[in-house]
């Protein structure tokens, strides 16, 4: 879970993005442990970025939006129980 939430969060950095919002909860006794984030990431690096953030872990739901020179990225993840450490 740790090592997905740092590859997403570096995949955002190597795209010359930012996080505008991050949501965690669940807990690792129960293997629920889960990582919303919203991302904005310049244009021209957005098809590299998705291909960087799948690479990452477990994506469950993406939704994508644009505004200006910036792609608006709303990613869901969700660690399962053998990937909660």
């Amino acid at each position: 879970y740790d090592t997905t939430r740092a590859a997403l969060q570096e995949a955002v950095t190597a795209a010359n993005g930012y996080l505008e919002s991050t949501d965690q909860g669940g807990s690792k006794d129960s293997g629920s442990r889960y990582t919303y984030y919203t991302a904005r990431i310049p244009a021209e690096n957005y098809r590299s970025f998705l291909t960087a953030a799948g690479e990452a872990g477990n994506v469950t739901s993406l939704n994508e939006s644009a505004q200006d020179s910036f792609r608006m990225c709303s990613i869901s993840w969700k660690a399962t129980p053998a990937r909660c450490g």
